[in-house]
Order: structure tokens, then sequence, then C-alpha cells
């Protein structure tokens, strides 16, 4: 209870929260002391007025009545939103409200979210539009492309280099080994001749230029065909429904009750102040009925 009056507070004076969250925090937390307040100034009333038999005068009678409903309106509207998430666990001897709404149904909570989300957010045929797009958008970008041409030239080397040395070498230094000299040489020659011309070609600017203004243009269609073939099947491989339902229903209730505070504090506490404003207001016209 207390605990979440020092959270709003901290809130209204952190400066990175926008100046509404700010205030709606402060007010808050001022509509939730001065209603508890009423409730006790009540009480005080009710006690000195059965045991002494005081009685309020005219005015602080009408500001008693005013208080009252307005805290009524605040307590409400804060009890509601409390009972969404509290208790966290179930307490047996709570016979009207032994859990929270939510990790009561948490479990339905993440079936319905993880049909939604498979249905609708990770439909198959969305997903796979989107990717294609991506893909497209990506292949369009001429830094993109000149990166792809880099990876696509860096592989190809490395790939040529690694087969070269796999070539057996041509035998050592022994007596009948020194007949094969020239053999010897023209291999060193041709091997070396190798690596240059892979040096030369791949370092080429046409080769690069070649590469970003044409293969990889060309390959788009190919991409996107893939992408089209591959990705609705591996969607339909992953059971999101049921992962999504496992992750929710293993979420704390606490930690999920923190996040939507986090998230939600302006409304929540606009709910909660408005209620505070329309008791109050419906308390002033109360006196005025005849």
């Amino acid at each position: 209870m207390f605990a979440g009056s020092r959270q709003r507070l901290r809130m209204a004076r952190d400066r990175r929260h926008s100046g509404a969250v700010r205030i709606f925090a402060l007010l808050e937390v001022i509509c939730f002391y001065f209603s508890f307040a009423a409730l006790a100034f009540l009480g005080a009333d009710l006690f000195l007025y059965y045991t002494v038999g005081f009685k309020l005068s005219g005015f602080w009678h009408a500001v008693l009545s005013i208080s009252l409903t307005a805290a009524v309106g605040f307590l409400t509207n804060w009890i509601a939103i409390e009972m969404l998430f509290r208790p966290y666990r179930p307490i047996p001897w709570l016979f009207v409200w032994p859990q929270g709404l939510v990790p009561r149904n948490q479990a339905k909570i993440g079936e319905k979210a993880g049909e939604a989300v498979s249905s609708e957010l990770l439909n198959p045929e969305k997903v796979t539009d989107r990717l294609c797009a991506c893909v497209s958008d990506s292949l369009d970008d001429e830094q993109v492309r000149k990166e792809a041409a880099a990876q696509i030239i860096e592989y190809i080397r490395d790939a040529i280099s690694a087969q070269l040395e796999k070539i057996p070498a041509v035998p050592g230094e022994g007596f009948i080994d020194k007949l094969a000299v020239p053999v010897r040489r023209l291999y060193d020659g041709l091997f070396s001749s190798a690596i240059g011309v892979t040096d030369r070609v791949f370092d080429s600017p046409k080769m690069t230029e070649w590469l970003n203004t044409r293969f990889i243009p060309s390959i788009k269609p190919s991409i996107e065909s893939f992408v089209r073939a591959r990705v609705p099947d591996a969607l339909e491989k992953i059971n999101f429904k049921e992962l999504i339902a496992e992750e929710i229903e293993k979420f704390d209730p606490r930690e999920f009750h923190e996040l939507v505070n986090s998230v939600a504090a302006e409304n929540l506490g606009a709910i909660q102040v408005l209620g505070f404003i329309l008791g109050g207001v419906i308390g002033a016209l109360m006196l005025l009925l005849p």
C-alpha cells in the first residue's frame, strides 16, 4: 500500500518522466493520503459524537462530507486497480477475493495472448512479406551492397586459398627427388601465379563494381523466393502459441504489476485522481439539495 506511494513519489521526482506523469504521480499520492485522512477524521468525529456528544458545525460538516465523497471516489478506483494484481498469491482465508484478477487468470491470459500473437502478429504471410520487404530495401541500399560485395570477395578468396593449400607438395630434397627440381620450380611458379592472379582479380575495382551493380541485384528475386518458400514452414514448426503461453505463465505477477505501473502510470493516476475529483463534485452538489 504505502510502498506504492513511495514509488509514486520517486516517479514524481524523476525528471526522466514527462511532466504529465510526474504531476499525476504527485496528485495520486496527495489524494491517497488525503482519502485515508478523511476516513480517520470520520472515525474521530463518530467517536466524539457517541462518547461526548460533540457535533461538527455546518461548515466543517460540509467539508467532511465533500472529503468523504472524494475519498470514496478515489479509493474505489484505487482498490479496483489493485484488485487486478493483488493478492499476488492465493490467500485461502480470503473467500471474497483470494487472488488478483491477472495472476488468477495468468494461464488463460497467456493462452489468449499466444493465440493472438501467433495468428495476427506472427502470421506467416505477414512475416514473410515483411522479411521480403526488408531484403528488398537492404539490397537497394548502395552501402549495403558494397558491404555485401566485400564479404563475398573475402569469402571466395578464403575458399580458393583453402583449396590451394590442399594441393600436395612436391617431394623433398632426396637424391632421387632432385630429378624433380624442374617440376618443383614449375609447381612453385604455378602456385605463386595462382595466388597472384586471385589477388589481382579480387582486388580489382571492376570485380567489386560488378558484384555491387549486377550480381547482387540479380540474385534479389532468388533470395525473396527462398524466403517465401522457407519462412512460413519455419514459423509453423515453432509453436509460438505454446511458447508465449508458457513464458507469460512463468512471469512473476509482482514484476508484471511493476511493469504496468511504469508504463501506464499517467493513465492509472489519472483514473484515480478523476475519481477523487468526481467524488468531491458529487459531494458538493449533494449539499445543495434541499
